[in-house]
This record gives C-alpha cells, sequence and structure tokens, in this order.
C-alpha cells in the first residue's frame, strides 16, 4: 500500500488497508528485498516488545486477559506457523510470567499450533481446516458445494466431518490448553438466520455449545 508519508511510504496491510501489518519479521527472507527482516532482527524484536507494553497497559488497568486477532499471521512467508509460533512462545512465555492469573485466547483456529504457541485459548469456528462450518452453515452462494448443515432443521446433515476435526484438536490439547466455539462472529452469519429462526431450534445449537468442553464465548454485540 502507498501513503502520503516523506518517509518509507509503502506498507504492507494485514487485512484491510487501515491495518498495516506491524513488523513481526518474516520466516523465511527474501535477500533480494532489504525490508524482510529475520524475526530476531532489531525492528522485529522491537515490535514484540511493544507488543507487551500494549497488553501490559490494559491488564495493568485490571482486564482478565487478551485476545489477539489473526493471531497466526504475524510473521510473514511463514508457511508451516513455526516462526509465528516462536513469537508467540515469547511473548507467552513473558505474560505468564507477569500475570500468572491472565488468559491469552487465539483466533488462530487451529488449537494444536495455538497451544505449542502459548495461549490458553482457541477459537474453532469459520476458517482454515478445524472448523464448525458443517454444522451451521449449508454453504450456498459461495464457492463450496451447497450441502445441509447439521443444524438445520431438515435434519438431513452429518456430524462425522466436524467430530473427526474436533476429536484430533481435542485430544491434542487436552490438558494443555482449551478450544473455544464462539456463539458468533462478525465474519459470520448469526445462528439465528435464514430458516433457523424458531427459539426451540436456537435453544438446540446453544445447549450444544453451552455443553461442550472447553469454553462458549457469546457474541454480544449487533
Amino acid at each position: 500500500m502507498k501513503t502520503d508519508s516523506g518517509r518509507s511510504p509503502f506498507y504492507i496491510k494485514n487485512y484491510y488497508d487501515s491495518q498495516p501489518a506491524l513488523n513481526y519479521g518474516y520466516a523465511n527472507p527474501n535477500p533480494q528485498h532489504a525490508w524482510e527482516q529475520p524475526i530476531d532482527a532489531p525492528g522485529p524484536m522491537a515490535v514484540r516488545r511493544e507488543i507487551e507494553n500494549i497488553i501490559a497497559f490494559w491488564m495493568d488497568k485490571g482486564a482478565d486477559g487478551f485476545r489477539v486477532d489473526m493471531a497466526s499471521s504475524v510473521v510473514k512467508n511463514d508457511p508451516g506457523k513455526l516462526a509465528s509460533i516462536k513469537v508467540w512462545q515469547d511473548i507467552s512465555s513473558w505474560y505468564k510470567a507477569k500475570y500468572p492469573e491472565g488468559v491469552l485466547i487465539s483466533e488462530w483456529s487451529n488449537p494444536k499450533e495455538s497451544s505449542a504457541a502459548g495461549f490458553n485459548i482457541d477459537f474453532m469456528m469459520h476458517t482454515g481446516k478445524y472448523n464448525f462450518s458443517s454444522l451451521f452453515f449449508n454453504k450456498v452462494g459461495g464457492e463450496f458445494e451447497p450441502q445441509v448443515s447439521y443444524f438445520a432443521k431438515q435434519g438431513k446433515g452429518q456430524i462425522k466431518e466436524w467430530y473427526d476435526l474436533y476429536t484430533e484438536q481435542y485430544n491434542a490439547t487436552k490438558g494443555k490448553s482449551y478450544i473455544s466455539l464462539p456463539t458468533g462472529n462478525h465474519d459470520i452469519q448469526r445462528l439465528n438466520a435464514g430458516d433457523r429462526n424458531t427459539l426451540d431450534q436456537l435453544k438446540v445449537t446453544m445447549t450444544f455449545f453451552l455443553t461442550m468442553p472447553g469454553h462458549a464465548v457469546y457474541l454480544l454485540w449487533r
């Protein structure tokens, strides 16, 4: 992205143009690109320390924990997420030493990886391989083949796809960290959507969320 700044007028965005990607470094820097620094270079290390300052600002005001959006994407050119895991291991070690009662939550959508990174809770919702799309979304009008979701009132959905993915993650993280199944998110449709719109239907889905292992996270806005 280009800006009107007189110094280094270009930046890499994270998702939206208003979200410049902070410099946590590159897992595999291209020597032809001077701006691609390794994760332990002075610049990326200074970013880590500043993130700790931001976390400390809120924790010292009495917050119970800290949630990290898009936590798995901090390091660029990191296909296996090993460098991103290493960065968060550093930050989470500092966090747990300074705030032993605090919780650290990630939007990673791969609890095995986020647990290795030091997070206490990870969302397993709609993104990546490990998601709950087959439970709630019919995948109509998008890039996926239409299907009837498990909680659709037609009763023609299947739970095996999700169950196998969840069981893999649960067995890998049990006793180490928790899986969170959010009841909603600003990126996805609401539980009360389409023909899933009666109180009885919503009671069934909420009962599912509240009786699963881990921590349910409630959508309170909108």
